[in-house]
């Protein structure tokens, strides 16, 4: 199946955040290379929220959350820039704040522990949105994660 047919199958507004995805991707990707994990991740995280009213993602949100992971992933593997889980769980999360969500990054290894690939993801209400998220044993969350984890993202 060609691009162009491949394109065709996806719903206007999908076509819309796939393109916002392939200029945004590269964006943040550059920033978290000259403004490091730590201004990244602050940057990430002030974006506004609701979770103050205590409430959780409704199921229609957390389909859309789990789509836009999909979507983020999806860009960054077959970008012609292409992007590691990190610069595209920053996005995600930031979009997702934006959104009202109290969305989260997590990091965390393979399971078992003795296998040493690192790896970022998005969580909204406690719930993973990256389909390899429970193949993962996250680290314990922390405002001011390590930069050695992060350093490790950057070649995933």
């Amino acid at each position: 199946m060609g691009l162009f047919a491949r394109i065709c199958r996806y719903p206007l507004r999908e076509l819309a955040i796939i393109a916002a995805l392939a200029i945004l991707l590269p964006m943040v990707d550059v920033m978290l290379r000259s403004l490091g994990f730590k201004r990244m991740l602050r940057l990430a995280m002030a974006a506004r929220t609701v979770a103050d009213s205590q409430q959780s993602a409704s199921a229609a949100e957390l389909a859309a959350a789990r789509r836009l992971a999909a979507l983020a992933r999806a860009v960054g593997e077959k970008h012609l820039w292409r992007s590691a889980c990190l610069p595209q769980t920053l996005l995600v999360v930031a979009w997702l704040r934006r959104r009202g969500l109290d969305a989260r990054l997590r990091i965390g290894v393979l399971k078992p522990l003795d296998q040493a690939p690192a790896h970022a993801w998005a969580e909204v209400d406690g719930i993973g949105l990256d389909p390899d998220a429970d193949r993962h044993r996250a680290f314990a969350e922390n405002k001011q994660a390590p930069s050695s984890a992060a350093k490790k993202l950057g070649s995933h």
